[in-house]
C-alpha cells in the first residue's frame, strides 16, 4: 500500500460516505473483510456507566436478539465501557488491550452473552467523542483464541485518521444543514481546505485553509485562474463537471486522490455538486453551475495539534522542529540541510522521537500525529 498505507480506493470510499451516509453499510462490510472480522457495527453509545445506552446505526452479522439482550442488561457489564468513556477521536482498542483475559473468561458478560455468538476478540476505532457519548465503529473476531493480530489492527489504525475525517465532514455538514448557519463562516473554520469551481475549473472561492495549499503548489496549484491537480487533472476536470452537470445517472460526488511524488501521502479530494438555498444566498452572484471540492491532506497538521503532541509526548524543541518538518513532507536529508545540522543529528532525533511515541518507522509516527489534528478550529 502506497503513501499512507491505505489503499486510495479504500480512503476514497471512505470520503465518499460523507456526502453518501447510506454507503456506510457498504464500507463497513469492506473494512470487516480486510481485517478478517466476523462482524461490524456503527453506534453510538452513551459511557455514563449510571445509564448506558447503544444507538446501532449500521450493523453486519449482528443477532438481533442478543443485541436486545446487550440493550436490557449486558450492556452495564461491558469491560470496554469504562475505557469507551475515556478514549479521544481516532483512538484504536481491541479487547486483549483492555481486559485481562482470565477475568474476562470468566465473566457473565463473555459466558453468556460473547460466547454463544462465538465473539471472542473485539476492536474499533473511536469516531467523534463528546462529553459522555461514544460514535465508533467495532469489529469482532468469533472462535476461541482469535485475537486481532498486529497487522489487522495496524489496518485499522492506519484508516482511523480517515474514518474520524470523514464522520467529523459529514457531522459539521448536518449541522450546517440543520441550523442554517451562514456557511461562509462554516467554511472558513474548517481546517480543510474547501474550493469552489466552475465547469471550467475556475476557482470562484477558496477558504484560508485551500489558498495556503495552492500557494505551497502541494500537488495542487493554480494554472491562469484554474485549479490544477498534478497527476490527476484530467480526472479532476471529468469529476467537476459531472458536478456542474448534476449528473444523476452515477454517484453523487467523486473522490479522487492526487499523487504528490515518492514517500508522499496523496491529498484526497472529494468533488460534489454545490448547491442549496444557503450556499446561493451565501455566494450570491456565482453561477449556479459550480462543483465544491473539499482536499483532505493526511500529511496537514497544525499547530494546535503539535501543541498537544508535543507536550503529551514531552518533545524538546529540537524533536519537534524535526517533526514539523517531516509533517511538511521534508526528507531527513533536507531537514538536515535546513537546520544546518548533520544527519547523524537527525537519525538521533528521530531515533528519540520514535522511543518517545512508540512508533518505529517515519510513516508510523506521522500517522500517529495526524491522529491529533482536530478538524475544526478553537474559537
Amino acid at each position: 500500500m502506497a503513501g499512507s498505507g491505505v489503499r486510495p480506493e479504500l480512503a476514497g470510499a471512505i470520503y465518499d460516505c460523507v456526502f453518501r451516509p447510506e454507503l456506510w453499510p457498504e464500507l463497513l462490510g469492506r473494512i470487516q473483510r480486510e481485517v478478517g472480522a466476523a462482524s461490524s457495527y456503527l453506534i453510538i453509545h452513551d459511557t455514563d456507566p449510571r445509564s448506558p445506552e447503544m444507538t446501532v446505526l449500521v450493523q453486519h452479522n449482528v443477532d438481533h436478539r442478543m443485541r436486545h439482550l446487550y440493550d436490557q442488561h449486558y450492556v452495564r457489564l461491558n469491560p470496554l465501557l469504562p475505557y469507551l468513556g475515556s478514549v479521544r477521536d481516532g483512538d484504536v482498542y481491541s479487547c486483549r488491550h483492555l481486559v485481562v483475559r482470565p477475568e474476562y473468561l470468566r465473566s457473565e458478560f463473555y459466558q453468556t452473552w460473547a460466547a454463544p455468538q462465538e465473539w471472542f476478540d473485539y476492536a474499533g476505532v473511536t469516531l467523534i467523542r463528546e462529553s459522555s457519548t461514544s460514535a465508533a465503529v467495532g469489529f469482532t473476531r468469533s472462535g476461541s483464541g482469535n485475537i486481532f493480530d498486529d497487522s489487522s489492527l495496524d489496518l485499522i489504525r492506519r484508516l482511523a485518521p480517515h474514518l474520524t475525517r470523514a464522520a467529523e465532514l459529514q457531522r459539521m455538514i448536518e449541522r450546517e444543514r440543520q441550523s442554517g448557519r451562514d456557511l461562509a463562516a462554516l467554511i472558513e473554520a474548517t481546517r480543510y481546505a474547501f474550493l469552489i469551481l466552475d465547469s471550467g475549473l475556475r476557482v470562484l472561492q477558496a477558504n484560508a485553509a485551500a489558498e495556503a495549499l495552492l500557494a505551497r503548489q502541494d500537488g495542487l496549484s493554480y494554472r491562469r485562474t484554474s485549479l490544477w491537480a498534478d497527476g490527476a487533472s484530467s480526472a479532476l476536470e471529468a469529476a467537476v463537471r459531472a458536478a456542474c452537470r448534476r449528473d444523476t445517472t452515477g454517484p453523487v460526488g467523486t473522490t479522487l486522490a492526487v499523487p504528490r511524488g515518492p514517500g508522499r501521502r496523496p491529498l484526497i479530494l472529494q468533488v460534489v455538486p454545490f448547491e442549496g438555498r444557503e450556499a446561493v444566498a451565501t455566494f450570491s452572484g456565482l453561477n449556479p453551475a459550480t462543483a465544491a471540492v473539499f482536499v483532505i491532506d493526511p500529511e496537514k497538521a497544525p499547530g494546535g495539534a503539535m501543541d498537544i503532541f508535543t507536550a503529551i509526548h514531552q518533545l524538546t524543541g529540537a524533536e519537534r522542529q524535526v517533526l514539523e518538518r517531516l509533517a511538511g513532507g521534508d526528507s531527513p536529508a533536507e531537514i538536515a540541510a535546513a537546520l544546518g545540522v548533520g544527519m547523524a543529528t537527525i537519525r538521533t532525533h528521530l531515533h528519540r522521537l520514535f522511543d518517545k511515541t512508540g512508533t518505529s518507522r517515519q510513516s508510523e509516527l506521522l500517522m500517529l500525529l495526524n491522529g491529533f489534528t482536530p478538524p475544526i478550529r478553537s474559537q
